[in-house]
């Protein structure tokens, strides 16, 4: 007959069961001991790996500097990553809004890659970090300056083929192609002066841009672009550059270029089967300098003893000349002074030999041969205003003058698209137009609306002012460009900075 179990037995197998229960636990609590340390050491050797990277990227950053000196050594080595180059990237600057305004420059950088996913860049002056769980942050902010109005931006572009070890860095010549400032103003209507400038940059830190933009840079509107993968910041410019005009001249607030364009003479009228062209001639007066570059090109051969061999109103020169001046001083005034000429047709001019059509009649066109100094007819010499010259901006409208001749263009043609359909100026701001009366003396331009003339349409003159690129330190707009080459360095005994400290 079975026993019942003792209550000896029965502690025995519970005293038993908790032995084994224990070492469970304590095996259990070991293996996640040494699995939380493993992961807090991997954490730990991850970071330190990030950081050492981190550092290599502020030595890269001080040395590119030093690159305008020559090539310089750098070791781009690491045990847990690669550094290479990387070019998918670009940056984008218009002015006003303008597409035509508008250029875009390759953005290169150098990466450090991780197993674990984690990313730095050094790209456009700053840098970047992308970690293994996705988030994107700036470490080190690019040279980007807006104050007053005023945008000062450095923008480093790295090119090349490296992936890892030793590698040389080292300027690249650059070209007039690499101006971005010069390109941006020069891309046609309204790119000059600036008003506002718009920053875009594609980049796969783009991210981390636009946070830089929104938090940084004062006064600005930020775009971030997900799908195409680009942060963009308006900045509002206010231009040191201004234009005025006064006493039959233009002025520059600062140091500037100057182009001097002839659209056209009408100075002009038919007599019998005749058409005759008054002899004109002209000076451009920079201050205390004065050219005579029409229409033989040389500006330093002043007027002929016989004007008519400088006359811009012969039939046969074509009547549209231009003459650039570069590098005057701020205020200097600039000024385009007309001579008109009585000739003598019966003795003193000549038939060309082309004829023009006028309402459905074809007359001889006829230029002036010979003249001398008492044949000077309006001479618009003073430096103060005169009532036959009128000078005009943008946004001004032209008086109602008489009408030109049959055989001549009215100041509607010869200025097209620059004078809408009310009679008002559509220039851009650096641009100013004179309007010559040289066949009537002493003409009113507010009492010349009657038939005949006065027409003031005898010389139009357009005048294009622009900052000089030659004195940049009172641009509102400065970006300077660094090309920076990364190679590898095959070179023996080359001197190298470590940019790698725990490698």
């Amino acid at each position: 007959m079975d026993s019942a179990p003792s209550e000896t037995q029965d502690r025995g197998v519970s005293e038993l069961l908790g032995l084994v229960l224990l070492f469970g636990m304590v095996a259990v609590g070991i293996a996640a001991i040494l699995l939380a340390g493993s992961v807090a050491v991997d954490s730990i050797q991850e970071e330190a790996s990030v950081s050492s990277a981190q550092m290599g990227m502020h030595e890269l950053d001080s040395r590119v500097g030093d690159t305008t000196g020559g090539p310089v050594g750098i070791d781009l080595e690491s045990r847990d990553g690669v550094y290479r180059v990387v070019r998918n990237g670009s940056v984008s600057f218009t002015v006003n809004g303008q597409a035509n305004c508008s250029t875009t420059t390759p953005l290169g950088s150098v990466q450090y890659h991780d197993r674990r996913g984690n990313r730095l860049a050094y790209e456009a002056g700053g840098i970047w970090r992308l970690d293994s769980d996705g988030g994107i942050s700036m470490v080190s902010a690019p040279q980007i300056d807006h104050d007053d109005g005023q945008l000062t931006m450095d923008l480093t572009n790295i090119s090349g083929e490296f992936d890892g070890g030793q590698a040389v860095m080292r300027s690249a010549e650059t070209s007039a192609d690499d101006d971005i400032v010069e390109e941006l103003y020069r891309g046609g209507d309204g790119c000059f002066p600036p008003e506002t400038i718009t920053i875009t940059v594609e980049s796969q830190f783009y991210e981390a841009w636009g946070r830089y933009f929104e938090g940084t840079l004062n006064e600005s509107t930020t775009v971030v672009d997900d799908d195409a993968r680009t942060a963009s910041v308006e900045l509002p410019i206010d231009s040191t550059f201004s234009v005025n005009s006064s006493n039959d001249s233009v002025t520059s607030s600062t140091q500037f270029n100057a182009t001097v364009e002839l659209l056209g003479t009408e100075l002009s009228g038919l007599s019998g089967d005749r058409a005759i062209y008054g002899p004109t001639t002209f000076r451009v007066v920079a201050g205390g300098d004065e050219y005579t570059p029409w229409p033989d090109g040389d500006p330093d051969d002043a007027i002929a003893d016989d004007p008519a061999e400088d006359d811009v109103n012969d039939p046969t020169e074509g009547e549209y000349q231009h003459y650039e001046l570069n590098d005057y001083p701020a205020g200097t005034s600039i000024t385009v002074r007309a001579t008109s000429w009585s000739c003598g047709w019966w003795y003193d001019g000549e038939d060309t030999g082309q004829d023009i059509t006028v309402g459905g009649d074809s007359y001889d066109q006829w230029r002036c041969t010979d003249l001398d100094e008492d044949d000077e007819r309006i001479s618009l010499n003073s430096t103060g205003e005169s009532s036959n010259l009128v000078v005009l901006q943008d946004g001004e409208e032209v008086p109602s003058f008489g009408a030109a001749g049959p055989e001549q263009r009215g100041l509607d043609e010869i200025l097209g698209s620059r004078i809408d359909d009310t009679g008002t100026l559509q220039l851009a701001p650096n641009e100013v137009v004179f309007l010559y009366e040289l066949s009537e003396p002493d003409a009113d331009p507010e009492d010349a609306d009657g038939s005949g003339d006065p027409d003031y349409n005898d010389a139009v003159v357009l005048v294009t002012i622009e900052q000089s690129w030659n004195s940049t330190s009172d641009f509102s707009i400065r970006i300077e460009k660094d090309q920076i080459i990364v190679e590898e360095d095959d070179e023996e005994n080359s001197v190298v900075a470590s940019l790698s400290p725990s490698a």
